[in-house]
């Protein structure tokens, strides 16, 4: 088994073994990222981000399916044994047998089923307009819209309140959008794109007393989604916060599906030494 030190020359080789989201953080190096071969082809990566203190984040591991069981997996995990990263997935298509590997490498992990809001994009839009959205003032501005200081304040809250980097949420399509005043962030819906037909609403954060303020915001970003996307495209909101989870009850009622979500922590000292 080779391993390989994922540098932003090579990145584009493990295209298949590192999710879009995260490979921006392999590009501009502010992750470390490893790879295995199977002879000479990628066959995995893991991508992880720490600070001096070793502690820090494990962004993504993966092994191709027809080099699973061959024990690259748990290599590429021991490349963390000097560090302690936490972790959270959503256990759909096959991460949900990311559980039994973490188990059989001595990190464990805990799983909790959350509800998730699925609906689409035209249902979205009629129900924001039944409720008047369009009678509220635009507000906000697209991350492309902010200036440098503001993006950096709007990092520095994302890290700070959920140990979460902004870099998933910066693209134009689907936009997030944020409200700061102040050098102070009041507001902030957070969308990403987990594929050409799903949107994902994460998170959703409003100051106490700037909560009028989010009609606004929502109807600048849907008179751009309209633009950018059919109406059938899927939204799904995985209702963690208290906030996010209010919003959708109030326009469409309780939701009836789950998402069986796992969280974790690598340490690494506590790895057995044993491939899996």
């Amino acid at each position: 088994m080779r391993k390989v030190k994922i540098t932003p020359s090579i990145a584009q080789e493990y295209v298949n073994c590192i999710p879009q989201e995260v490979m921006p953080l392999v590009l501009n190096e502010s992750a470390r990222a490893v790879g295995a071969m199977m002879g000479n082809t990628p066959c995995g990566a893991i991508v992880w981000e720490e600070d001096e203190n070793r502690e820090g984040v494990l962004r993504s591991i993966f092994v191709l399916p027809e080099a699973r069981g061959l024990g690259y997996g748990s290599a590429l995990l021991r490349e963390c044994k000097d560090s302690e990263l936490v972790f959270s997935y959503e256990a759909t298509e096959d991460r949900d047998s990311l559980e039994g590997f973490f188990e059989n490498n001595n990190v464990h992990t805990e799983p909790e089923l959350i509800r998730i809001g699925r609906l689409n994009l035209g249902e979205l839009i009629r129900v924001l307009r039944e409720k008047g959205i369009d009678k509220a003032s635009n507000a906000g501005l697209f991350y492309e819209e902010m200036l440098s200081e503001e993006k950096r304040i709007a990092n520095a809250w994302l890290q700070e309140e959920y140990g979460e980097r902004l870099f998933p949420y910066t693209g134009t399509k689907p936009p997030s959008i944020f409200l700061i005043t102040e050098n102070r962030l009041k507001n902030i819906i957070l969308f990403k794109s987990t594929s050409d037909r799903v949107i994902s609403i994460d998170y959703l954060y409003s100051e106490k007393g700037e909560e009028p303020k989010v009609s606004g915001m929502l109807k600048k970003t849907i008179q751009l989604l309209e633009r950018q996307y059919p109406l059938n495209t899927r939204i799904e909101m995985l209702l963690c916060g208290d906030q996010l989870e209010k919003m959708y009850k109030n326009l469409f009622g309780m939701p009836e599906d789950y998402m069986l979500v796992v969280s974790g922590k690598v340490i690494g000292s506590r790895l057995w030494d044993i491939d899996y």
